[in-house]
């Protein structure tokens, strides 16, 4: 019986070979949810939005780099139960058949928030990529509300998401038909809690325009526990191809 032997050379192929294998085996890891240094290129989201008749505050938790194929994803998994999108300043229509307006030309984007308008009660689901919602300057005009978007897979608190955020004594936000106000300290009000796939209005009683930028670092998982822990939202993690 012959003996076959390995040369070296050939050894380090079958280990690199090895290596490779269980790499592409290893589980999915989201951002930790938020945070893009734990994100893997393999990963990314599936993010359901349940929409009841009538309009709807939205956001994405979803980027896939390019906004007018985010709106398309959109329109195509709105089916014939949505009759509007609109933004601050633009929207886009469906006439039965397809949808027209200003807004396919420009895209969406995940630092504003959006109004669906739907006919039937529905349950949307997009995939891509996981935003980090740090990547995106949120603009905040003063003496108006502002449409923003909350670009997060997690839950997080008001005053960690904008500990970065200096707002003025009596800035609001708005999720509907409930608000939260600024004391000059803290946020007070209907809710404590920054939502994801919700949109938001906020009110600035800045003289100056400001940029938000949401925060999801270290601070915020001090403060809760269970950060980085998806339980309550619509948002799941799955490998894409």
């Amino acid at each position: 019986m012959k003996t076959k032997l390995l040369t070296i050379a050939t050894m380090v192929a079958l280990m690199l070979g090895t290596m490779t294998k269980v790499q592409a085996q290893a589980p999915c890891l989201p951002q930790m949810h938020g945070l893009i240094e734990h994100q893997s290129a393999s990963c990314g989201i599936t993010q359901m939005l349940a929409l009841t008749t009538g309009w709807n505050w939205i956001s994405l938790s979803i980027d896939t780099g390019n906004p007018i194929e985010m709106l398309q994803m959109l329109e195509t998994a709105l089916g014939d139960n949505a009759v509007q999108i609109q933004s601050f300043d633009d929207n886009t229509e469906f006439d039965g058949e397809e949808w027209f307006g200003g807004l396919d030309d420009t895209g969406i984007s995940n630092a504003q928030m959006y109004m669906i308008e739907v006919v039937n009660d529905c349950t949307v689901e997009l995939q891509g990529p996981a935003a980090n919602p740090t990547n995106y300057q949120i603009t905040i005009e003063p003496g108006q509300w502002n449409w923003i978007g909350f670009p997060s897979t997690v839950e997080l608190g008001i005053a960690n998401a904008l500990s970065e955020f200096n707002p003025e004594e009596a800035d609001q936000i708005q999720a509907g038909n409930i608000m939260t106000e600024f004391d000059g300290e803290e946020w007070f009000g209907d809710f404590e809690t920054l939502v994801p796939g919700q949109g938001y209005m906020y009110y600035s009683n800045s003289d100056e325009t400001k940029i938000l930028v949401i925060q999801t670092g270290s601070k915020a998982r001090r403060t809760y526990p269970n950060f980085g822990k998806i339980n309550k939202q619509p948002i799941e993690i799955v490998p894409t191809r």
